[in-house]
């Protein structure tokens, strides 16, 4: 493999050096994680239509990408129809886009992304993810409640949850 295609992509040459690559311990399978569809519009003046959402997704799924984070519902009407096409459309990796998302606001200014899908902690046991939000949408990581995303939870517990979350 070249450093540089043109065009295409551009790699360090240092990436590639004895020293870096005797570190690397890989797992056999590696899955790759794109959220380019929840977090590409973050840069100042990207906004994303929902053709534009269909065809990175599309993309990602031709690349192989095993999960994608599609983006959240409750942002806007036209991500809610996106986030419905991307769902119904024939993808190769079809159910790493399947389940269920909802995001919950507090009026403490605190929310909840609570989650299950193929790709979700806890899916095989249809068990959801909640991840702690703070005020602007992003995760927050310094709550009493989580230092990270919750996994593992079953409907009650994630009530639990959101209740806790409501009275931070």
């Amino acid at each position: 493999m070249g450093y540089k295609e043109e065009g295409k992509w551009w790699v360090s040459p240092g990436d590639f050096a004895k020293e870096v690559t005797d570190e690397f311990h890989f797992p056999k399978q590696i899955q790759i994680l794109d959220t380019t569809l929840r977090d590409g519009e973050q840069e100042a003046g990207i906004i994303f239509t929902k053709e534009d959402k269909l065809a990175i997704a599309k993309k990602l799924d031709e690349a192989g990408v095993h999960r994608i984070e599609a983006g959240c519902p409750a942002t806007s009407e036209e991500d809610a129809e996106a986030l419905k096409d991307i769902c119904a459309g024939d993808w190769t990796y079809r159910a790493h886009f399947g389940g269920h998302a909802y995001r919950f606001s507090f009026a403490n200014g605190y929310g909840a992304s609570v989650v299950k899908h193929a790709g979700s902690y806890g899916h095989e046991a249809d068990l959801w993810e909640l991840a702690v939000l703070d005020s602007t949408g992003d995760l927050c990581y310094d709550t009493p409640i989580t230092s990270d995303v919750l996994g593992w939870l079953s409907e009650e517990a994630v009530l639990v949850a959101c209740g806790r979350i409501a009275q931070l």
